[in-house]
């Protein structure tokens, strides 16, 4: 069941690994397989470090307005792309998507992420105004450095999709006691090691807005949950750190 009631119905349903291997783009243009598959957000443990365990994924997140300063999503990923060694000889002269140097087989299937495509859908009963709508536009985000194996090779990395900008702009109308959602569609781009172009599923993310909501009302009592990586504002109950008073 979810934390937050409604938002479950706002989940994309899970799409088998047999309808991903091909994505038709629009008429005209090149199609470009789906070797890369967004499974889930990544959950991280108390040292701050992400999982590929299926079993660690975040359904929704979270955004207390009144203290974050954006929203950093980790996609779980993996290549259901098998092995080029499994699908032809290696070498150029068969056909195969690897190839073979001195004896050496270069593997033609592993996925180099090099770029994030992010949209939103803003999701309230209230009307948005249209300065605050203006700031939700989608953007390319360039990614360096996640390369996946194939064969189900996983991986996940640390994105932020919300900024500063995107959190004062939900300020104005996010006030406390009320919410909102911004669904965040998420799509990556990459190129394999044989100099395929691939792209993943458009993976769709619901972040419930507050104000409020994450802080607890009595920050003496340390947060509840200490097995996750706290982030203020994202997700799970945060106190600040005591200030010592000030001595004149």
């Amino acid at each position: 069941m979810s934390r937050y009631k409604g938002i479950e119905n706002t989940l994309r349903a899970g799409v088998g690994l047999s309808a991903l291997l091909l994505t038709l783009v629009a008429a005209g243009c090149a199609e470009q397989p789906t070797m890369i598959l967004i499974r889930g957000a990544a959950l991280s443990d108390s040292s701050c470090v992400l999982s590929t365990d299926p079993a660690a994924f975040l359904t929704e997140g979270v955004l207390d307005v009144s203290i974050a300063s954006g929203y950093v999503l980790a996609p779980n990923l993996q290549n259901v792309a098998p092995s080029s060694s499994t699908v032809g000889a290696q070498g150029k002269t068969t056909g195969g998507s690897g190839a073979v140097f001195n004896n050496l087989a270069v593997e033609g299937n592993n996925v180099i992420i090099t770029e994030a495509q992010v949209d939103f859908e803003l999701i309230t009963a209230a009307a948005i105004p249209a300065e605050v709508a203006s700031i939700f536009r989608g953007y390319d985000l360039p990614i360096g450095g996640a390369v996946i194996e194939p064969n189900g090779g996983k991986a996940t990395f640390g994105m932020s999709v919300l900024n500063s900008t995107h959190v004062t702009a939900l300020q104005q109308v996010v006030s406390p006691g009320s919410t909102l959602t911004v669904m965040v569609k998420l799509k990556l781009f990459g190129v394999t090691t044989s100099d395929t172009e691939v792209e993943s599923n458009t993976f769709n993310f619901p972040i419930l807005v507050c104000n409020g909501c994450l802080t607890p009302a009595d920050c003496s009592v340390a947060p509840a949950d200490t097995s996750h990586c706290i982030m203020p504002g994202q997700d799970f109950s945060y106190c600040p750190p005591a200030v010592d008073p000030v001595v004149p």
